[in-house]
């Protein structure tokens, strides 16, 4: 069943959590770092997923969005707390719990990229749809456990969702000073993803080397050779560079201006612009 077991030899029933039962196992050292935490770097940098929906939500209730999006954002929540168990332990119903709320998560993305306004396009018939389709892939997963089907998936719904944001990019109109704006958030939550990817895979196919490297550099430096923790960090940037377009690009389609983005640090940040405000400082 599993593709990934860089310890197999070192499973033990004495740590803390007992005695590994997940199909995979990252490239970092179990019960090194913390004998509490099976892998402390890949459960610790999980926590990023958790900090951007947060970021996003509170900006969705300050901004009066639809509040489903604030659904769409806590499955974002529900994906770092899911990855944070599952480094943590594991354990393989927390590796369930990581991989499938990344599958639902995702769906939720190229949903409400589709249905973009408050009218919806499709009506009541494309929720049945991905409903059916998170079922499937679910009920295939799970009985498998196979997790190239799961990668193939998950590839296949994100790569899903930046062809809707491309298709959506043709619906700004021309002149908006937003356009410039979001084809930067795009750039940076595809490339994102991209560095994130290379990384998972490095960490994949060089354990052995990236092991001895850490060995020899010692720490703090180690850490920066923890490449799927980085894989968290990238994509959970990508994700907060998606969610900041999705919301911007929902107020400029609805004919909204109040609002500003502004990458501070490199990060895209949200605000909204009090009208009264400006009012007054008019006066």
């Amino acid at each position: 069943m599993g593709m990934i077991i860089f310890d197999s030899k070192r499973n033990q029933t004495d740590y803390f959590w007992g005695e590994r039962t997940s199909t995979l196992d990252w490239c970092e050292e179990n019960y090194y770092t913390s004998r509490f935490l099976a892998e402390f770097w890949n459960t610790f940098s999980s926590i990023f997923y958790v900090l951007s929906a947060l970021y996003l939500i509170k900006k969705c209730y300050i901004g009066k969005i639809k509040k489903s999006f604030t659904i769409l954002y806590f499955s974002l929540a529900v994906v770092g707390l899911g990855s944070m168990a599952f480094h943590a332990t594991l354990k393989l119903f927390t590796q369930l719990l990581d991989e499938l709320p990344m599958i639902y998560s995702s769906t939720l993305f190229l949903y409400f990229l589709i249905e973009y306004k408050d009218e919806l396009k499709y009506g009541y018939k494309l929720p049945p749809l991905l409903l059916f389709a998170n079922i499937f892939i679910t009920y295939s997963y799970v009985s498998n456990l196979n997790p190239i089907f799961h990668q193939i998936m998950f590839g296949a719904l994100m790569l899903s969702a930046f062809l809707a944001c491309a298709d959506l990019m043709k619906r700004i109109p021309k002149g908006c000073l937003f356009k410039n704006c979001a084809t930067k958030l795009l750039l940076h939550a595809f490339g994102a993803g991209l560095l994130g990817f290379i990384a998972w895979n490095f960490d994949n196919l060089f354990c052995s080397c990236l092991r001895q490297t850490r060995s020899v550099v010692g720490w703090p430096m180690s850490v920066l050779f923890q490449l799927h923790a980085w894989w968290h960090i990238l994509t959970a940037y990508g994700a907060h560079c998606l969610g900041i377009f999705m919301v911007s690009l929902r107020l400029v389609l609805n004919d909204r201006s109040d609002f500003n983005v502004a990458f501070e640090y490199g990060i895209p940040t949200l605000q909204f612009i009090d009208p009264t405000a400006t009012k007054s400082k008019g006066d």
